[in-house]
C-alpha cells in the first residue's frame, strides 16, 4: 500500500475519533456552564450505567484476533482482547438519544467503538446499543487484514436500533385507513 493511502486511512481515523471526543466535550462543557438545553436535543446525559463484551474475529479466516485494541471515546479507556478474540466486561455510562422522546422514547444508549489490530484495518462502530444496568454479550466485528480488501478505508458502520422500537415506531405513525364514506 503506497504511502498516501497510509496517511489518508491515518487521517480518517484521527478525524473520526476527534469527533467523537469533540461531541462528548460539548456535551460535558454545555451541561456544566448551563446550556443544557442545547445539548437536549440531542442527549439528555448520563442516565445510568451498562455493559458489553465485545468479540473481534479476522473476518476472512472467522478466527479471534488477540490483543486488538477497543478504545472508547466516550470514556477515553483502551480494552484489549483475549486469545477468545473478547474484551473482559466493559461498563459505560449511557447517554440517552431524546431526540426521539416525543416520538418513540428510546431506553438504551448508544457508544462508539474503534477497534485496531496490528496488520487489520480499523473499524469504527458507531451506536452500539447498551442497555442500562444489562450486560450485552456482543457484537461481534470482523475485520479484515490490509491489502485484503479493495481500499484500507476504516471500516464504519452504524447499528440499527432494536427491532421492536423500530416495529413500534412504524405501527405508531401509520395512517390508518379511513373508513369509506357511504354512498
Amino acid at each position: 500500500m503506497s504511502s498516501q493511502k497510509k496517511n489518508v486511512s491515518a487521517a480518517a481515523v484521527i478525524v473520526c475519533v476527534a469527533l467523537c471526543l469533540l461531541a462528548a466535550c460539548f456535551s460535558l462543557y454545555f451541561s456544566i456552564t448551563g446550556f443544557g438545553s442545547i445539548v437536549s436535543a440531542f442527549s439528555a446525559g448520563y442516565t445510568d450505567t451498562g455493559t458489553f463484551q465485545l468479540k473481534v474475529l479476522d473476518g476472512s479466516t472467522k478466527k479471534p484476533v488477540q490483543n486488538a485494541s477497543v478504545v472508547l471515546p466516550i470514556t477515553g479507556k483502551t480494552y484489549a482482547t483475549d486469545v477468545q478474540g473478547q474484551t473482559p466486561d466493559i461498563s459505560v455510562p449511557i447517554l440517552t438519544d431524546s431526540r426521539f422522546d416525543g416520538i418513540q422514547k428510546q431506553d438504551w444508549g448508544g457508544v462508539c467503538v474503534i477497534v485496531y489490530a496490528d496488520g487489520y484495518i480499523p473499524y469504527a462502530l458507531f451506536d452500539m446499543q447498551v442497555q442500562p444496568n444489562k450486560k450485552r454479550t456482543g457484537p461481534t466485528v470482523l475485520i479484515f487484514q490490509k491489502g485484503t480488501t479493495q481500499t484500507d478505508d476504516p471500516f464504519n458502520i452504524v447499528e440499527a436500533p432494536e427491532r421492536a422500537w423500530v416495529n413500534a415506531l412504524v405501527e405508531k405513525y401509520n395512517p390508518k385507513p379511513r373508513a369509506s364514506s357511504a354512498k
